[in-house]
Order: C-alpha cells, then sequence, then structure tokens
C-alpha cells in the first residue's frame, strides 16, 4: 500500500469542500453550533476516510486494489446519503457521533480484512 500524494490532497480538499457544505447548508433553525460543528467533522472525517482509500492509495496487488477502491466509492455514498439524511432529521449530539462512529469503524474493518485477505 503506497499513498499518492496529489490524489490524496485533492481527496482532503473534496472532503473540506463537501464538509463546509454541511456546514453552510443549515436544514433546520433550532439546532445549536455544536451540532454544525459535529455534522462537519463527521462528514470531513468519513469522506476524507473513503477517498483517500478509493482515490489517493495504490495497492500492490491489483485485485485487492480494485476491490477496496469499489468498496470505498460505495461507501462514500452510501455515507454522503447517510449524512444528509442525520443533518435533515437527526437532532441529538451523542447519536450522531455513535452512529457515524460505527459506521467509520465498521468500513475501516471491512477494509482492513479485504487488505488482509491479499488475493
Amino acid at each position: 500500500m503506497k499513498l499518492n500524494l496529489v490524489p490524496f490532497l485533492i481527496c482532503f480538499l473534496i472532503s473540506s469542500l463537501i464538509a463546509y457544505g454541511y456546514y453552510a447548508i443549515d436544514l433546520s433553525i433550532m439546532r445549536k453550533e455544536d451540532f454544525k460543528i459535529a455534522i462537519t467533522l463527521i462528514s470531513f472525517l468519513f469522506g476524507l476516510t473513503t477517498l483517500s482509500f478509493c482515490f489517493g492509495v495504490s495497492f500492490t496487488l491489483p485485485r485487492t486494489g480494485t476491490v477496496i477502491k469499489t468498496f470505498s466509492f460505495v461507501s462514500f455514498i452510501i455515507g454522503f446519503i447517510f449524512i444528509f439524511l442525520m443533518n435533515t432529521f437527526l437532532t441529538s449530539i451523542p447519536i450522531l457521533i455513535i452512529v457515524s462512529g460505527i459506521s467509520i469503524l465498521t468500513y475501516t474493518l471491512i477494509t482492513y480484512f479485504i487488505y488482509k485477505a491479499a488475493q
């Protein structure tokens, strides 16, 4: 596994812009600033993690790389929709952190197992 610097920086910038978009689009007047900061950080971390494994990392085995890149892109799309829905309907910060933490850790665990299979 090798980190490609330029695609990783582009993934970092894309994740930053998506996170700022979630911060700027406030769908509810009732929310506090803490919720907006939490959704911004969670969307940035999830976007950076999935996009960096999708575009910013190259793998030695082409089969493993293809599976991880495909899984990362699908997880990014699902996570993007999921975070948008949480931003729309959720108002509790602890539930937001728990659900997002479980999804990020599940993604990381599945990616680790795919990488360790090394086929």
